[in-house]
């Protein structure tokens, strides 16, 4: 069975900037890198565990999108983007494109229309598993038999995989009866009104009862409580508005040849320079990774080399870089404690998988004692 892997791009380059917003992770120039960090090292993670057959990466289309013209307040209530995260998403932008991922945006589309026109494509055949890689809630109206909803799980780093019966466990509702479900709460990040008064319980319950929203106002004078009732008859231009806006659409005109979705050898020599002047060591190493686990590729390790050559000469330190040792039994563990107790001041050093704290792993710590023996 073919694999398809649809990521939301904007969805993921917003996760992962203010997943580090009280502690952004900086380049050697002290530029905030945590959105370019955090969208690679989740792309390839996922890459390389499942190594999909073919890929795309959707983009926000140019100019304002059809739902404006439906609702001028679309999106409205959002606060600019930050001035760091503007030039991040530049930069991510340039590197998918040196890298040689497929990547597409449609004019006047948002990147959830492109995943769910693929999704509705690709989803139709039998011997095709699509995957679409996001958090937001909108794509799970897209979950059917072969088509599944993947996001990342902050506590474990692992991937959560939502179909049809995740999503009822999840949310009380199906996959179908999504867009229903936010046109009845609304989406305050979107700036979608929904019903007044109605939340997600509420939205959930009458879902189960009547099914779709239209079928609820075919139904409004057999709606109890009256209260509830009442709302939805107040608000009903309000619930329809917001049906339309929160559809994803599935038949944009997309002209995308097959081919060029298959997975291919990241181009590392395109992007080398790129990630070692922001320090993204992390993410060479898993395109490494990547490409000789997939593709049977290594990168040649003259062209580090030669980056390791033009970097600008440092002042050697004075400190002893003799004196270490390794703590890897009990008795020497005890004795560093001990040193530790008796200077009662340290410095220690992590080295992990990466820069992600919420999902990387520990790989050994380093300690600095002051010599207190004199």
């Amino acid at each position: 069975m073919k694999k398809i892997l649809l990521v939301d791009a904007f969805g993921l380059i917003f996760r992962s900037y203010y997943a580090f917003f009280t502690r952004p992770l900086t380049n050697k120039s002290g530029e905030n890198i945590s959105a370019v960090h955090g969208f690679f090292n989740a792309l390839f993670s996922l890459l390389k565990k499942e190594k999909p057959d073919f890929v795309l990466i959707a983009l926000e289309g140019k100019g304002k999108c059809f739902r404006y013209e439906i609702y001028p307040e679309y999106k409205a209530n959002r606060q600019a983007t930050p001035e760091d995260l503007k030039t991040q998403i530049v930069k991510i932008a340039d590197l998918i494109n040196k890298m040689e991922i497929p990547c597409f945006s449609q004019e006047g589309f948002e990147a959830d229309d492109v995943i769910g026109t693929l999704a509705e494509n690709y989803g139709k055949n039998d011997d095709c598993e699509v995957w679409i890689f996001s958090s937001d809630k909108d794509l799970r109206q897209l979950v059917k038999n072969n088509v599944k909803l993947c996001r990342p799980d902050p506590k474990t780093g692992e991937y959560i995989l939502y179909g049809r019966d995740e999503i009822f466990a999840d949310m009380g509702i199906y996959p179908e009866q999504v867009a229903d479900y936010l046109a009845i709460t609304g989406d305050k990040s979107d700036n979608i009104p929904g019903v007044k008064g109605l939340g997600e319980k509420g939205a959930a319950t009458l879902l189960g009862k009547w099914q779709s929203l239209e079928n609820i106002y075919e139904h409004l004078a057999e709606i109890t409580p009256a209260g509830t009732q009442k709302k939805l008859a107040e608000d009903k231009e309000n619930a329809l508005l917001s049906k339309k806006l929160t559809t994803i659409c599935t038949d944009v005109p997309l002209n995308l040849d097959e081919n060029s979705l298959s997975s291919r050898p990241i181009n590392l020599e395109a992007v080398l320079e790129d990630l070692e002047k922001d320090s993204l060591k992390t993410i060479i190493s898993q395109i490494k990774t990547y490409n000789k686990e997939r593709f049977q590729i290594t990168f040649s390790n003259e062209t580090f080399k030669e980056i390791e050559k033009s970097e600008p000469e440092t002042e050697k330190s004075e400190l002893n870089t003799k004196d270490f040792r390794l703590a890897a039994t009990y008795s020497v563990i005890a004795e560093l404690a001990g040193k530790i107790r008796a200077a009662k001041k340290f410095a220690y050093d992590l080295e992990t998988t990466g820069f992600d704290f919420n999902n990387e792993e520990l790989i050994c710590m380093s300690i600095a004692v002051p010599n207190v023996d004199n």
